[in-house]
């Protein structure tokens, strides 16, 4: 089974030869031999990630990148939206996050994995609604002059979770390659659930 290193060197090169690329450039490109190339490309078409040329085409592309109509301007990083026919644009790196997404689930199901990372997505987004309400509160203007930062109804107003200290997002990311960050974000969440209590019916 290919490592994710040929995985990712397989797309890099796919991207860099342009769509779609014909087999026999890409595998000079990354010069492996047959198997190798076919190995690697046969799990990329799996995982749904690579398609394969139709017909007697000897060619492949990333999923999505075929019916390419136009390309828009740049983005201001640097990277090419594309807008394909189905009115869907492809920002070109929609590979490279599904295979660290797969990498992350390592041997998970993914009927399991949906449940990490929605509440990883969760904590992420009231983390970042809490930040954005304490700078209002913060900068004192308007409707929020004279109100305090550390007071939580300020919050529960706004209809924004109050997020304690070891929840913040900003905590967890340095945390994140400690042993125990499984247990950081389990503190995390009971945490939420224990200062914003649910409102009576």
């Amino acid at each position: 089974m290919p490592d994710q290193d040929q995985l990712n060197d397989f797309l890099e090169a796919l991207e860099t030869a342009g769509r779609p690329a014909k087999n026999s450039i890409l595998r000079a490109e990354l010069g492996w031999d047959e198997p190798l190339y076919e190995e690697v490309k046969g799990e990329l078409v799996a995982k749904r990630i690579v398609v394969r040329g139709r017909g007697r085409s000897d060619s492949v592309w990333l999923v999505g990148a075929e019916p390419v109509a136009k390309a828009d301007a740049p983005t201001s990083k640097g990277c090419e939206v594309k807008t394909l026919g189905n009115g869907t644009a492809n920002l070109g790196f929609e590979a490279k996050l599904w295979l660290t997404a797969d990498k992350l689930r390592n041997n998970m199901d993914a009927a399991e994995y949906k449940h990490v990372v929605l509440g990883l997505i969760f904590l992420k987004y009231i983390s970042d609604s809490f930040e954005e309400h304490r700078a209002k509160l913060l900068a004192g203007v308007g409707d929020y002059e004279g109100a305090t930062q550390e007071d939580p109804d300020e919050y529960k107003a706004e209809n924004v979770f109050w997020v304690p200290a070891e929840a913040h997002w900003s905590h967890l990311q340095a945390n994140a390659k400690q042993p125990t960050i499984g247990k950081l974000v389990d503190d995390a969440m009971v945490a939420i659930e224990r200062d914003n209590p649910r409102p009576p019916i």
